[in-house]
């Protein structure tokens, strides 16, 4: 898959980290979840949810993480500043850099699921 690099400033540490992995948006094309022209009525209702060991949940609708839909780039990173991620905060990491909040960002992935809203 192809691989995108960020940087984004830790808010706690105000430090600048460089992760880098995979487009949320291009593990769900993986599984074909309606991506581009395919997204749209009632997917647009649908939902992305990431899931933590300790069962923490966040969710992004498809059309946020979707690139012909919305900026966001929403990446599944699997290295910090250049070294790959171990435990706490690996092996994969959520990271939204849009999010004003880091409330999203979700360390150690277990899961990773599409719902749909009835």
């Amino acid at each position: 898959m192809p691989r995108t690099s960020i940087a984004v400033t830790d808010p706690k540490t105000k430090a600048v980290q460089h992760y880098e992995g995979v487009l949320l948006s291009t593990v769900l094309a993986t599984v074909d979840a309606p991506t581009g022209k395919t997204l749209h009525g009632a997917e647009f209702r649908d939902y992305v949810e990431v899931i933590a060991p300790d069962n923490h949940r966040v969710i992004f609708s498809l059309a946020e993480v979707d690139p012909p839909t919305h900026a966001n780039q929403v990446l599944v990173a699997d290295t910090l500043d250049g070294k790959p991620m171990e435990s706490p905060q690996g092996p994969f990491k959520l990271i939204a850099p849009d999010d004003i909040r880091p409330e999203r960002w979700v360390r150690m992935i277990t899961r990773i699921r599409i719902q749909q809203v009835q």
